[in-house]
């Protein structure tokens, strides 16, 4: 009897499994049309078979009840059990000698597909099937071809040959029997003369030469290859001749298309099953959860590729009604929620496990949410190996975060107003030689702390987590991190990967950013209050009949 546990567990399997075939369902459908459509076309492009069929009779065989004993001894057949017999036979319908007899006869040399063959006796032989009936002995003889008279005529004229054949050989049995019955009479005369004549004696010469004349007679028939002791007159009939076929035994159509559709079905099925096992890329909460153990904070819907990527870094900007902005809201609410009211999350580094996951959009994006909410916000750029913070505002980047690291510039002076309200920056400023150790100074916690006397909340752009170590140095020193994470791209690897460094870095883990989501329709991982149009600018409330999607749920830590 199963547990409530286990219940629930069988329950989320088939969640999962309707939820794979949910994301590949274009990959299901398409595998379902080509393979239909594929055998749709072979199908009816196959040249059409007909199968004519002669049904004949093999009655049992009986043994041979005459025996030659005194000077001259028969080779007698023996009795053959009937079923060593019936096989026999069957072997005798598919032989070759038999098959080149109805060749000739019906002239096949002149038909093309004959003619241009290797072996054509052996390609008729191919052509031929026999099939005995179960538990009878009746034999059915099948013969296919493209051509239904020539089908129907090979059949017929093969199943004629067979029997008169095995009526030629019980006339050479009667034969035998005719001379075996001469040969006995003249051995019995020549007993009764022997007692009268002497061995020399005209008479007895002649009756010997007599006698060896019918041995050598009764040796020649015994010898015929088509000999059959013992024969019945009737043992093998032809019931039922061909008929021409109406209809073609192959293709079928209608069997074809359907085993298609099945395999089409069940094979788009398996593929899809297939290819989510060998991907490795994290794409659901249930991926974060398992692998790292984190939170998921929210998810970010994919930004169609017509925006640039500077459009994209400052989305939320741009588009606040989009579906993207929602998304980023929910992240905020998140992050808001993650700790007690009386701990406020004031800093905030965001990294990701490996390059180009989004990280710098999603950083960007943040703060921007975070700044319209009414909050003084402060965006860093604390990747010194490929800063973009300066790109993304259109600002130059002469002085910036290492300037204050190396003493040569204040707060005051790397502190930039942007054109969103209560959003200020800090860009990189010129690249250091020495990003991690620069990044790990005292000097790095003297900024943390000014910079919390005059803003509510920091977020901090960082390198990727596997890449260097600037990152696990930052997050030992910032108060909070948050993962950014692909779906279409980071390894189930990299993420755990990623965890196990925070982990020895004894940073504290807010949680997971899913970023570049597909958005599915009816997809259970977003809320029921809301659908975003194709594109990701509009979202509204799901008592519009335009449904078409919906918004990521809130999760808290």
């Amino acid at each position: 009897m199963d547990t409530p546990i286990q219940e629930r567990e069988i329950e989320i399997n088939l969640q999962d499994y309707l939820r794979i075939i949910q994301r590949r369902r274009w990959a299901i459908f398409t595998f379902f049309v080509v393979t239909v459509f594929t055998v749709t076309i072979a199908t009816f492009l196959m040249v059409p078979i007909y199968r004519a069929t002669s049904t004949v009779l093999i009655d049992e065989e009986t043994p041979d009840a005459l025996s030659v004993r005194d000077n001259f001894a028969l080779g007698s057949s023996g009795y053959i059990g009937y079923r060593e017999y019936y096989q026999t036979q069957l072997e005798i319908i598919k032989s070759r000698a038999i098959a080149k007899e109805v060749y000739y006869v019906l002239q096949l040399a002149n038909i093309p597909e004959f003619a241009e063959a290797k072996d054509p006796i052996e390609l008729f032989l191919k052509k031929l099937k026999v099939e005995p009936s179960r538990n009878t002995r009746l034999v059915y003889i099948h013969f296919e071809d493209k051509d239904k008279e020539i089908a129907t005529s090979a059949v017929n004229k093969l199943a004629s040959v067979y029997a008169a054949r095995n009526l030629i050989a019980i006339s050479k049995n009667e034969n035998v029997n005719l001379i075996k019955n001469e040969y006995l009479k003249l051995q019995s005369k020549y007993s009764e003369m022997n007692k009268i004549y002497k061995d020399k004696h005209p008479q007895m010469i002649r009756l010997k030469q007599e006698i060896a004349q019918m041995e050598e007679r009764m040796r020649k028939e015994q010898e015929d290859p088509f000999k059959a002791t013992g024969l019945k007159s009737n043992n093998v009939r032809v019931i039922d001749e061909a008929e021409v076929p109406k209809n073609p035994v192959r293709p079928k159509k209608a069997q074809n298309i359907l085993i298609a559709m099945i395999a089409g079905l069940l094979g788009g099925v398996g593929l899809a099953f297939l290819a989510d096992y060998l991907d490795n890329t994290v794409k659901t909460a249930d991926d974060v959860e398992r692998l790292a153990k984190l939170p998921l904070l929210g998810y970010v819907p994919t930004i169609e590729s017509k925006y640039s990527e500077i459009e994209k870094d400052k989305f939320v900007h741009l588009m606040p009604k989009s579906a993207v902005s929602e998304g980023y809201r929910a992240i905020r609410t998140s992050i808001l929620f993650s700790s007690p009211e009386e701990q406020m999350i004031r800093d905030i580094l965001v990294t990701s496990a490996g390059p180009k996951e989004g990280k710098s959009t999603t950083v960007s994006n943040l703060a921007i949410t975070m700044a319209s909410s009414g909050n003084t916000v402060l965006l860093v750029d604390a990747d010194m190996r490929k800063p973009r913070v300066h790109t993304i505002f259109k600002i130059k980047n002469d002085v910036g975060l290492s300037s204050f690291l190396t003493g040569k510039a204040g707060l005051e002076e790397v502190v930039r107003k942007t054109d969103v309200p209560n959003l200020s920056i800090v860009t990189c400023g010129h690249i250091p030689p020495n990003p991690s150790e620069l990044l790990g100074t005292k000097r790095m916690k003297e900024f943390i702390e000014q910079a919390k006397t005059k803003f509510d909340r920091i977020f901090f752009d960082s390198p990727p987590l596997t890449i260097v170590t600037d990152s696990v140095v930052l997050s030992g020193i910032i108060g909070n991190t948050v993962v950014v994470i692909n779906s279409k791209k980071t390894s189930k690897s990299a993420l755990h990967h990623s965890k196990q460094l925070l982990t020895n870095a004894r940073a504290n883990v807010l949680g997971v950013v899913l970023n570049n989501l597909v958005i599915e329709r009816g997809d259970h991982y977003y809320s029921h209050h809301y659908y975003y149009s194709k594109d990701g600018s509009y979202y509204g409330k799901d008592t519009d009949k335009e449904k078409i999607g919906t918004v990521p749920s809130v999760s808290k830590a």
